[in-house]
């Protein structure tokens, strides 16, 4: 498993470059009481902890990760009540300057489309906050805001310049989704009468993006763009808070990261996928004797290997320690099983889950 210091920690976020370079960020608590961010990263064989900028931020959380290069790697989240753009080329890790500011708020996700990169969030009073990176610099992408009550958007996904979508929620908890226009720069609504407020986005192409969520309701929901309209897909789970989706497989999977509370604070982690019309399920490692959570999922590209990232505990949720946990095809631990039918799902027995030092 990732290295763990004194006190708490956690990851919040994984971006799979290839199967020897991988990163993880989150955050964990010191001795003194103070939060700092975390960034992890594994070389193939063992995790390590890599330094992250000193300053004054204050309870930092990072929600996402997306890369360009090994040299050339990007985070988003919060510090100090603002939204923050991180920034990896090769050797540190900088804090880069964004048009949000000291405005308050969050960057809950980050995608790259082609050249550039496209973070969501929202920034105070609480509207919706799209950001792009020319290559150059951080520029403010032109959220629509809804008229209606304030608004959020945790999510964001696409797969090429003419396919944006940023996703969240407006009015209390009615389901926003977003497109972004390429030829004005700008986004507007396209309603959805399925779903709730979405917490996570992710596309395969212009005629197939998934939408998951809520992360604090008793029962989560999945959605999908059919390049028409948006449609329920049936989860077969209840109970849950869907955190994740990931629909860049180059198996043609669709996967989600899921947790259920059984009481008391106590958690137990799901991660399923989604192929040819069924859900199946992946026995994910239970690594704490009280509490699992996993908060995040990426594809290994070019294999059909899934890492997630998230936490255990012991004791209690106070005393959480991060998480890295390998979805292979080189063992056979754990086979995958089918959600619907709880059988074992022919075929699968080449796949497990396995913790990674």
């Amino acid at each position: 498993m990732p290295p763990n210091l004194s006190g708490y920690q956690e990851l919040t976020a994984v971006d799979a470059i290839r199967a020897n370079d991988v990163w993880a960020a989150g955050f964990y608590g010191t001795s003194s009481g103070e939060q700092r961010m975390a960034f992890e990263h594994f070389d193939g064989t063992q995790w390590s902890m890599v330094k992250a900028p000193k300053n004054s931020l204050f309870t930092p959380y990072i929600f996402g990760l997306a890369h360009f290069a090994s040299n050339d790697v990007w985070a988003v989240g919060v510090a100090s009540d603002d939204p923050i753009t991180m920034h990896w080329n090769g050797r540190v890790w900088k804090i880069v300057p964004n048009p949000a500011g000291s405005s308050g708020g969050i960057l809950e996700a980050i995608v790259r489309v082609g050249n550039f990169m496209y973070a969501a969030g929202f920034v105070d009073p609480i509207q919706p906050l799209t950001l792009r990176f020319d290559g150059t610099q951080w520029v403010n992408d032109n959220a629509y805001k809804p008229a209606s009550g304030p608004s959020i958007l945790q999510a964001v996904a696409g797969t090429s310049p003419d396919d944006i979508w940023a996703g969240g929620y407006y009015n209390g908890g009615s389901p926003l989704t977003e497109k972004r226009d390429p030829k004005t720069n700008a986004w507007s609504q396209v309603p959805t009468s399925v779903g709730g407020y979405i917490d996570s986005m992710s596309a395969r192409s212009s005629h197939e993006v998934w939408a998951v969520g809520p992360p604090d309701s008793s029962s989560g929901f999945v959605i999908r763009w059919n390049g028409k309209k948006w449609q329920s897909v049936n989860y077969p789970r209840t109970g849950v808070a869907i955190e994740q989706v990931n629909a860049t497989a180059s198996t043609g999977d669709t996967w989600v990261a899921a947790f259920s509370d059984v009481g008391s604070a106590q958690f137990t982690a799901f991660v399923d996928f989604y192929v040819n019309g069924q859900w199946t399920e992946t026995p994910f490692v239970e690594v704490g004797n009280w509490s699992t959570v996993a908060w995040a999922i990426s594809p290994v590209p070019g294999s059909s290997d899934l890492w997630a990232v998230g936490s255990y505990s012991n004791g209690n949720q106070f005393h959480q320690q991060s998480l890295a946990e390998l979805w292979s095809c080189t063992s056979a631990v754990h086979q995958a099983t089918s959600v619907n039918l709880g059988t074992t799902r022919n075929g699968i027995s080449r796949n497990s889950w396995r913790l990674r030092l």
